[in-house]
């Protein structure tokens, strides 16, 4: 691709972005760019859910396609540019939704960015942790229970029931219980274990994902966080 082609295309990606395509978000119902989807289900207000799912769906067919050019360094910039737009406008729908409640998602963000810089060790039988990380222990408070619903909110909009996810495991670890990290790679998966749980999670169990509104230093884990109860 030259680079004025590229450039052409990168401001149609963009417009796309900005205006949408046909039949994204119709009358204000919960669907996938470029198609007419059904009537949006969770707990937002459904031009909410079609806005969130409209950023999640822009912004992993750009991340998709950056992936593939990720040896054509000026073509992977311009589909990361895409990215980081739907990133923002994601970012931005989940802070004016708690505004709108009077929230502070900083307080989400803060046990985000604890969780995941490590969780601890879990007792053998149970297989919960010895000390609760703040990202379980305050789930019942407002801003994380709106995180919770905008997170589930927007990989429903997109069409997403359930998550096929990937855990490493090492020889004598307990099976875990309560909150729990999984990822979307089950080649990152093989780096935590050798022994590799799959797991289908549905929706209503998902905590957070690695590509909505997640706060962490370590983006190349692809975490999800999932309540194992």
């Amino acid at each position: 691709m030259n680079r004025a082609l590229a450039v052409k295309q990168a401001i149609q990606a963009i417009s796309l972005y900005v205006n949408g395509g046909k039949g994204s978000g119709n009358f204000g119902h919960a669907g996938r760019p470029g198609r007419r989807g059904g009537s949006g289900t969770g707990g937002s207000d459904p031009s909410v859910s079609s806005k969130l799912g409209f950023a999640f769906n822009k912004l992993t067919e750009a991340q998709n396609k950056a992936d593939d050019l990720y040896e054509q360094e000026f073509e992977w910039a311009v589909q990361m540019t895409v990215v980081e737009k739907a990133r923002q406008a994601l970012n931005q729908t989940f802070r004016s939704e708690f505004l709108k409640r009077g929230l502070d998602m900083s307080k989400v963000t803060r046990d985000q960015l604890e969780w995941a810089e490590g969780n601890g060790p879990r007792d053998t039988k149970t297989g919960q942790y010895y000390s609760e990380p703040d990202l379980q222990k305050h789930k019942n408070s407002p801003e994380h229970k709106l995180h919770r619903q905008l997170t589930q909110d927007t990989l429903r909009a997109s069409g997403i029931k359930e998550l096929t996810l990937y855990r490493g495991t090492r020889k004598g670890e307990p099976e875990a219980r309560g909150y729990t990290s999984f990822t979307t790679s089950k080649a990152v998966a093989g780096t935590f274990g050798h022994n590799i749980v799959t797991k289908k999670v549905k929706l209503k169990d998902i905590v957070s994902h690695h590509q909505v509104q997640w706060n962490s230093t370590y983006a190349s884990e692809q975490e999800v966080v999932v309540d194992l109860h």
